[in-house]
């Protein structure tokens, strides 16, 4: 055997030590990025990537004696039991959103995470400007303004988490959530295997002033009138929306969001001559609910989310459902030693 070591060739060491690497080890790199990510997998263990090329190995040269290369890619489909639902994803090009988001998850994130050697423990993240998800805003970007989920369920390799694009813009109460949806994933997934009771309790709860009973209703539609009116020095229409209806209202429903940009039909003239829009809004599927309050949780104190909802039709359901949802997490925390840690205030 050491004898055949002995005779590799110099392009068989390199592949040899190439294979060797640990694709998952985030090196010193200078800049205050590189050096941010470095000390967050130094002292966490966890590798937060901004691109999915994690590396190459060289594999010699080709028939024309240019260099040839494999490359290392890190993988956002594939779960353990199976591939996920199809998701797509822009890559951050703003440096000063990357930082951002690399601190807020030093900060809120990895405090509130199971211990190092605990298998509830997210070992990477992957971080996209946009993610696109087939069950949260869809898997393709329809236009500018369209909805992009906060992240997706993670795979054999990685969290993928999204809106980076978005991240700078963020007030605090929205940039908490953001983290708490980073903290919700691992929770979800291990509540909706092990309490199903309690997750159709939750359906309960969101259909019980519902006259369809517990058939999961994924879209709600509402109306507006237009009034039309005509510029006096142009002679161009315009129109005015006055709305009529809240029927589109998710708190009333129980739910915390939308997960869809509400799409439009119309206008039309309807039966008494008014002009009406139709609006139609999506609403999460009952795992996307979860995370939403485990990271309202995470993200707000029991006093700071009742103040949220304080005279807000729908805040007595909204609040039976939070609570149902803290006391699974509390069992989830106590059953991988994780003491939680309040998202204190940027100084």
């Amino acid at each position: 055997m050491m004898l055949f070591l002995g005779a590799c060739n110099k392009d068989e060491e390199n592949i040899t030590a190439e294979k060797e690497n640990n694709w998952f080890a985030i090196p010193d790199r200078p800049g205050e990025l590189g050096e941010l990510l470095y000390d967050i997998y130094i002292n966490s263990g966890i590798s937060i990537f901004v691109n999915d090329t994690l590396g190459s190995t060289y594999r010699g040269k080709d028939a024309y004696g240019n260099p040839a290369y494999d490359y290392e890619t890190i993988t956002e489909k594939f779960y353990i039991y199976g591939n996920r639902e199809q998701i797509r994803f822009v890559l951050p090009q703003d440096t000063s959103a990357m930082i951002l988001a690399a601190k807020t998850i030093k900060k809120w994130v990895i405090p509130n995470l199971p211990s190092k050697l605990s298998e509830q423990r997210i070992k990477s993240i992957l971080l996209t400007d946009s993610l696109l998800w087939s069950i949260y805003g869809g898997d393709t970007l329809k236009f500018k303004d369209g909805k992009t989920a906060w992240v997706s369920n993670i795979s054999v390799e990685t969290l993928p988490v999204g809106r980076l694009c978005d991240i700078k813009n963020m007030d605090e109460k929205t940039l908490k959530f953001w983290a708490g949806m980073i903290l919700s994933e691992r929770p979800s997934a291990w509540m909706m295997k092990n309490y199903p009771d309690e997750m159709y309790q939750m359906q309960v709860i969101t259909h019980e002033d519902s006259k369809r009973g517990l058939k999961y209703k994924f879209y709600s539609t509402g109306e507006s009138y237009c009034i039309w009116s005509v510029d006096g020095n142009t002679g161009e229409f315009t129109m005015e929306e006055k709305y009529i209806t809240d029927t589109w209202d998710c708190y009333k429903k129980g739910f915390l969001e939308y997960v869809d940009t509400p799409q439009t039909k119309g206008p039309f003239i309807d039966p008494w001559g008014d002009c009406i829009i139709e609006y139609t809004y999506k609403f999460p599927i009952p795992v996307i609910d979860l995370m939403n309050y485990i990271a309202s949780i995470y993200a707000y104190s029991d006093a700071e989310f009742e103040s949220m909802f304080e005279g807000i039709d729908g805040r007595v359901k909204i609040l039976k459902k939070r609570n149902l949802v803290k006391q699974l997490l509390e069992k989830f925390e106590s059953k991988f030693e994780v003491t939680r840690h309040p998202f204190t205030s940027f100084e």
